[in-house]
This record gives structure tokens, sequence and C-alpha cells, in this order.
């Protein structure tokens, strides 16, 4: 009986929603959003950190009231004419909280995989999965030195070299030039991963650097040598980096270090004496825009040191 009434009210909730003439405006709340509230997973599932997380938690009373609710707004013809992002974000919930469990049966996938065509994730804003591209992981212990690293990535479409684990471990033997080794000996210049990522609400996008094209590489060079990267790191990044900004008028820069360390934890055993993880993210542009200059702090390597850089393009600057 708790669970129809609960069906009922979220049902209410929704509709009345799809109703309002402000139904697209609020669909993004900017603040004050519930931190434990099912209906905030509901309205805003993709862009909600820890979502994915928070999802497999929830008990099969959750689970059956939204299928309850998937089964009430399939069989409520206007509130899917008037706002189909509603029902587009209650099936992505339910898509997403399913796979905790067991695999969508194929009615409802039929519709969810309907929804998702007519509208993709990647023209909603701050929407879609987007390419964290090339983090590569630099360690320099001060002596040979047996190392365990868990990359605590909970994106998709995760590729690594070489290869982890199950539990996502890699495990080499590190020289202190960098130079690495993995069980069979084989040799590599440090550890490479890249995937997806559903949000970057974490970037806080109202700092950073507009940096015209002509001056992208002595940008990078002195940011990175300020950030403490040696020279055979930051021309890594550069010659990955550059070539693909070459071609916008303008780009925005920022740099992310502590909340990506917080978004993508590593784990590393023995733990180093001085890390520096940086994720540059940009967007290009074609007009110069105004933004307050983001404050770098400089880092001081220390005994056994981590380097990790990496980076993303996103579509548009999302906050």
């Amino acid at each position: 009986m708790q669970t129809k009434q609960y069906t009922l009210i979220l049902m209410l909730i929704l509709c009345l929603g799809a109703f309002s003439s402000k139904a697209y405006t609020d669909l993004y709340p900017q603040k004050s959003r519930p931190t434990d509230s099912i209906m905030n997973l509901m309205y805003n599932p993709d862009t909600y950190p820890g979502t994915l997380k928070a999802l497999k938690k929830l008990d099969k009373g959750m689970a059956s009231l939204l299928d309850s609710a998937v089964t009430f707004v399939n069989n409520l013809p206007a509130c899917w004419a008037m706002s189909p992002v509603y029902k587009y974000r209650l099936m992505r919930l339910r898509h997403y909280q399913i796979n905790g469990y067991a695999e969508m049966v194929s009615k409802e996938y039929a519709v969810f995989d309907k929804i998702e065509k007519e509208f993709p994730p990647n023209i909603l804003p701050n929407q879609g999965m987007y390419e964290v591209d090339k983090p590569v992981i630099y360690l320099y212990p001060t002596t040979e030195t047996k190392i365990n690293v868990n990359l605590g990535f909970t994106g998709a479409d995760l590729y690594t070299w070489p290869k982890i684990d199950a539990k996502n471990n890699w495990n080499v033997i590190a020289q202190p030039d960098g130079m690495l080794k993995d069980a069979t000996g084989e040799e590599y210049s440090y550890l490479f991963w890249e995937g997806k990522m559903d949000n970057f609400n974490w970037v806080d996008m109202n700092e950073g650097f507009v940096v015209p094209a002509a001056e992208t590489e002595t940008f990078f060079r002195d940011k990175l040598k300020y950030l403490g990267l040696n020279s055979r790191e930051y021309t890594d990044f550069i010659t990955f980096w550059a070539p693909r900004m070459k071609d916008n008028a303008y780009n925005f820069i920022r740099f992310e270090t502590i909340a990506y360390e917080a978004e993508v934890p590593l784990t590393v055993t023995p733990k180093p004496e001085s890390s520096q993880r940086i994720l540059m993210v940009y967007k290009g542009l074609e007009e110069p825009i105004t933004v307050k200059e983001q404050v770098l702090k400089p880092f001081t390597r220390k005994g056994f040191t981590l380097i990790e850089w990496g980076g993303a393009e996103l579509p548009e600057i999302l906050n």
C-alpha cells in the first residue's frame, strides 16, 4: 500500500512538472539539490555526483517503484507529448538502477532505446558521456620498488595499457628514472588509461584561461612547469594536446587537480611522498570570452613522486 502511495506522489510531481511552462528551465537546477532525494536522481540523474553509486544501493522496493513509474508514464500520452525529456530521464534512471541487479527486460529496453535515440544525452545541457583522453601516470621511486596502483574509475569504456586486472590494479616494478616493468619483464614508460565520464559538474569553469591558438604551446610549457612537470612530461602533454587545439581561434583552458583526485581516486602502495595529478579541460572558442584567471599552486617534487596528466574536450562550457 505504501509503495502505491509513493508511486502516485512520484507520478503527480512528474506530470505537474511536465506541463509546467518552466519545465525545461527547471530541469537543470544549479543550487539546493537535495543530496538524498530519489526525486533529484530522477530529475537529473546523469549530472548528479555519485548517482551511479547511489542507484546501486537502492533496495528492491525502490526497483519496484521505478517499474511502476515506467509503466505509468508509458500509459500517459499527454505527459509524453508535453515533456519527452522527463520520460527520457525516468528511463535513464531505471536503466542505471537495473544494471546493478539484472539485465533489462526487452520491453523496457525497447522504450529506453527509442528515447535514447530521439533525445541523445549529448544534446541536453550537462548531459552525455565525455571522453577523458590519455591520462598517463609516471612513477618515480627513489630506488627500484614494487608498486601497486588501483584506479578508482567508475565511468564507461575504460581502456588501459598495460592492462589492469579484474580489480583495476596495476602491479609494476618502477625505477628511479620512471621506467616500469610488469611481471613478464615488459617495459613501459608510464601507465595509460582513458574512458568516458557522464558529467563534469565537479569542474569549476568560472575560472580558467583564454589562450590564443598561436600561444598554446608556450602557455602549456610555462603552466605545466609551474605545476611541477618536467620536460619529458610536458613535452608528452604538448605533443598530444596542442595538435588537437591548433585549429581553434582561442581555447578556454582549466587545470583540475584536487577535484580530479576526488573524482577519479588512485590508491598507490607504497604511498608516494609527493603526488601531482592534473586533468586539463578545454573548450575551443571562435571569439575570446572573459573569465576570472585561475590561480595555480606550484608543486615541488619530494621523494617517491607520482605525476599524472590527462585532458578532456567539452562541447560547451558547462557551468
